[in-house]
């Protein structure tokens, strides 16, 4: 994964470059295949202007996520016929959730994802929640929070495929510190919940 990063400290804004998420295609039908066909992760969640690449290591595959089999994505993408060889390099412009498989013969059953394509947010007020920001960055054991806002907000920490790894409640303050202990160098994010579900969302990179 490779990440270009621009910190201003405690500036209206936190600039990232893209970032390129990687999903490996592998598993097969054929007689005397022990696995069955996958992406590798199935599930990210990425900024928009990032990428994914999808890799084949065995087997034959493709990427298809065209808006007559996933007519709720907000644009389609393929990466063409199935191949022994998938090398698929897709950059992601406009926000919202898509789904996606493999054509080939019916490895659609267990070869398909979803990808969460996240708009980033300026640090200007929204929906009344105020908004926050996140240094160091990179980080490494811990990750500062500065809200721009009151009230008591639940503060998630998610990995690139959606999954929960940290959680706290950040209570009328306005600095939070969240420990990064325990979890491995790339990229993650912040999603903020208040009392009324609203959301918000920020990227962050651990370092070592």
């Amino acid at each position: 994964m490779k990440t270009l990063l621009t910190l201003l400290f405690l500036a209206p804004l936190v600039a990232f470059g893209q970032v390129t998420v990687d999903v490996e295609a592998g598993g097969s039908l054929a007689p005397g295949s022990t696995v069955e066909p996958y992406f590798d992760p199935m599930d990210i969640a990425i900024q928009v202007g990032d990428a994914v690449h999808w890799v084949g290591v065995s087997g034959t595959h493709n990427v298809y996520g065209e808006l007559d089999d996933f007519p709720d994505n907000p644009v389609g993408f393929s990466s063409g016929a199935p191949v022994a060889d998938l090398d698929y390099f897709h950059t992601f412009t406009v926000p919202g959730i898509y789904g996606y498989h493999c054509t080939q013969q019916d490895h659609a059953l267990t070869q398909h994802g979803t990808i969460q394509v996240i708009q980033p947010q300026g640090l200007e007020e929204i929906e009344g929640m105020g908004a926050f920001i996140l240094f160091p960055q990179p980080a490494d054991e811990v990750l500062t929070i500065e809200l721009k806002g009151r009230g008591s907000m639940r503060a998630d920490v998610l990995g690139v495929d959606g999954r929960l790894l940290r959680s706290l409640t950040v209570a009328n303050v306005q600095r939070a510190v969240v420990d990064l202990g325990g979890l491995a160098a790339g990229r993650y994010l912040v999603r903020l919940v208040d009392n009324k579900g609203r959301q918000l969302s920020r990227p962050f990179i651990k370092g070592t």
